[in-house]
């Protein structure tokens, strides 16, 4: 059976991210596999608390892939300032987690937002998602796999996906100092630097994310 994404069209990702900044739509859950990030997205009835001014810059050059503390130091505030903006950004979103959990498929709809091209990401309209009529979108991944063994891959992702140390040891049942070290061994074999980095490294480019949405049709 084909994924139902290979049945979706491109997203207008410009609009949707007006629109989830504009509080006239909300993120109701994301996920991802190894292969896919998702983001589902539902119009609101009522209009929502929009995310404006200095919180916006923050949060767009967070989900671009800067670090808070970067963010801090370009801006001149201090990290607990970007810390909360953060949190308060994306609870007005709909989410709910920890600023570290800056989901992967919210950061490929601001990457293909800001990009001004079309394509990035695929929609599924009316699925449900949690008992509420979403909008689906998705996009791939570039995949860890030449480059990392099975167990270091995994951590990356899961760390990717904004899971702390402890939580991947938990997962993994394993300590949290091998799970530092497969990271720096993950980053190293990348050629990156945290998990911003990791997170610009997966997230594919506007463009071969259209081709490759467009290969798997």
């Amino acid at each position: 059976m084909a994924p139902f994404y290979d049945n979706a069209e491109p997203a207008d990702c410009r609009e949707i991210w007006k629109d989830l900044v504009n509080g006239r739509c909300k993120i109701v859950a994301s996920f991802a596999t190894l292969e896919r990030a998702y983001l589902a997205v539902a119009r609101t009835e009522t209009r929502r608390a929009r995310v404006t001014g200095r919180s916006l810059e923050i949060l767009e050059r967070v989900l671009l892939g800067n670090s808070a503390k970067v963010v801090a130091i370009e801006l001149g505030l201090a990290h607990s300032t970007i810390s909360g903006s953060l949190r308060h950004s994306l609870e007005t979103l709909g989410l709910s987690d920890p600023p570290s959990r800056v989901p992967l498929g919210l950061a490929m709809l601001v990457r293909a937002a800001r990009a001004q091209e079309a394509g990035g990401m695929q929609q599924n309209r009316g699925l449900l998602c949690h008992g509420v009529a979403c909008d689906i979108l998705s996009a791939p991944l570039r995949s860890l796999e030449p480059l990392l063994s099975p167990a270091v891959r995994d951590v990356a992702y899961l760390h990717a996906q904004g899971n702390s140390h402890a939580q991947i040891a938990a997962r993994r049942r394993t300590s949290e100092r091998t799970v530092a070290n497969q990271l720096a061994k993950a980053f190293h074999r990348l050629g990156i630097s945290g998990r911003a980095g990791l997170l610009g490294y997966l997230i594919v480019a506007p463009r071969a994310a259209a081709r490759a949405n467009n290969a798997s049709c």
